[in-house]
């Protein structure tokens, strides 16, 4: 017996059934109300990326693709008759981490080699300017390089798990383990532990990057000293 195996347009399709916690959808843009004109005028952004152990081609099919500047996660091949048939690219746990570099430098494309040495003022997006939110031992990895690199991070968790598996995980991460500051359940909506977190992050990190242009702009204009 042989399986009529999908193609990834088949899954692509089927990304469109993907249900999300509570207030992912509209998160989105009302983050992005939290800035200022002073935030803007300095060219602050907000850009969200997803990296993932799972089906690209499923994410990228569901409705959170308008929202997300670019996805990270597992891709399949297909062969003459367009099938599945083999795996492109395998993302590991460990792997999730070279994604997150990616962003920092801005190297998007699979092209581009991520080892490559960038100084670090040259960097489009610092790791003190992102946020990382993840679920479990899949982001371990990823919640030590932003906690060694000062960014921020949040494990959360699935508040109608009554089994408390999903709190656990995340309380493993930030107590015993110390891998992390904070943990939330993952209810995206306004008013909500995990908005307020987000909320105060974003701000907290927009002011920061007016602050530095602003202190670059007094020390350009300010004569260097003589002697």
């Amino acid at each position: 017996l042989q399986l009529d195996r999908p193609s990834n347009d088949d899954l692509r399709k089927l990304g469109k059934d993907l249900k999300f916690f509570k207030g992912v959808d509209e998160m989105f843009q009302e983050l992005d109300i939290l800035l200022e004109p002073d935030h803007r005028a300095v060219g602050v952004k907000i850009e969200h990326y997803i990296v993932s152990s799972g089906i690209k081609t499923l994410i990228e099919g569901s409705d959170l693709m308008p929202r997300v500047k670019r996805v990270f996660g597992c891709e399949f091949g297909e062969d003459e008759s367009g099938r599945i048939a083999f795996p492109k690219r395998v993302i590991s746990h460990t792997g999730k981490t070279q994604y997150l570099f990616r962003i920092n430098k801005g190297m998007l494309e699979p092209n581009e080699d991520v080892n490559d040495h960038m100084p670090e003022e040259l960097r489009p997006v610092p790791f003190k300017n992102m946020i990382y939110l993840g679920d479990g031992p899949t982001d371990v990895p990823c919640f030590t390089v932003m906690k060694k690199f000062g960014g921020h991070a949040i494990a959360v968790y699935n508040p109608e798990d009554e089994t408390r598996a999903s709190f656990r995980k995340a309380y493993q991460l930030s107590g015993p383990a110390d891998r992390i500051k904070y943990i939330a359940p993952a209810d995206y909506r306004p008013g909500s532990h995990l908005r307020l977190l987000l909320e105060e992050m974003i701000v907290e990190i927009a002011d920061s990057i007016v602050e530095r242009r602003r202190r670059e702009i007094h020390e350009a204009k300010v004569s260097a000293p003589t002697h």
